[in-house]
This record gives C-alpha cells, sequence and structure tokens, in this order.
C-alpha cells in the first residue's frame, strides 16, 4: 500500500519477486494442462503413443490391447 500511496519507491527487490511470480504462475499452468491431459489417459486407460495414433487416425477403431475395466 505504500507504494500506491507514493511513499515508498519501488525496489529491485520488488520487481525481481514479481517477474518470479509471473514465471512460477506460467510454469503451474503448464504443469496443470500435462497433468489434467495424463489423468485423462489414465483413466481412459490408454498412452500418449495411442492418442497420437488416434489423432492420426480417428478411423482407426478402439485399442487392441485394452481389456475394459476390472
Amino acid at each position: 500500500m505504500n507504494i500506491v500511496n507514493g511513499t515508498q519507491s519501488i525496489s529491485v527487490h520488488s520487481i525481481i519477486r514479481a517477474i518470479g511470480t509471473i514465471v512460477q504462475s506460467a510454469f503451474f499452468v503448464v504443469i496443470s494442462m500435462f497433468f489434467k491431459f495424463h489423468v485423462e489417459l489414465v483413466l481412459g486407460n490408454s498412452s500418449t503413443l495411442d492418442n497420437l495414433e488416434r489423432q492420426r487416425n480417428p478411423n482407426a477403431g478402439p485399442n487392441v490391447y485394452d481389456i475394459g475395466p476390472y
């Protein structure tokens, strides 16, 4: 609040802390998206290669190694 009111100037430490927070937030978003993608693959009993094959050939049919739920 002191910076907003004009009673204190912005220090180098504050700038470095703000840049670190932005970088950390960006990494958090990217890692969260990877985590969500791989949880979906685990729940679908699939691998990354199976997913890429389905993207390349959507008419390939079901996974031949999928034995269904236990």
